[in-house]
């Protein structure tokens, strides 16, 4: 689960190191394969400059234990997203991490995404 002011940390090579959530799209929770709106808190100083401070992300891993159908249970050490602009394009060109499953299933439109991944769990 994602709530406002979490820290999150990302796990593409777009340039920031660390963001943080100011909202959430849908609802007042934010789960697997949602979008939230964050600000860049800690950036690598030799990498990409980013204009915006204010961006997209998408959550692909969570502390927060997700069940699924089969009867599993799924959780992360930390928190991940990926950076997306104004438009919902990914910015990096690189994913460091797997993605879940829940990430494909849900959103369709990202399917680009899931091609730049090692792997899914």
């Amino acid at each position: 689960m994602v709530f406002k002011n979490t820290v999150l940390r990302l796990s593409d090579n777009s340039g920031p190191k660390k963001v943080k959530c100011l909202n959430i799209k849908k609802n007042l929770i934010g789960y697997l394969a949602d979008i939230i709106v964050v600000v860049i808190k800690k950036k690598f100083l030799r990498k990409k400059k980013i204009k915006k401070n204010i961006l997209n992300s998408l959550i692909i891993n969570t502390k927060y234990k997700k069940l699924r159908k089969n009867g599993v249970h799924i959780s992360f050490f930390q928190n991940k997203g990926l950076l997306l602009n104004s438009n919902f394009i990914f910015l990096g060109s690189n994913i460091k991490n797997i993605l879940c499953r829940e990430v494909k299933k849900y959103r369709k439109k990202f399917k680009k995404i899931i091609s730049y991944s090692p792997g899914n769990v």
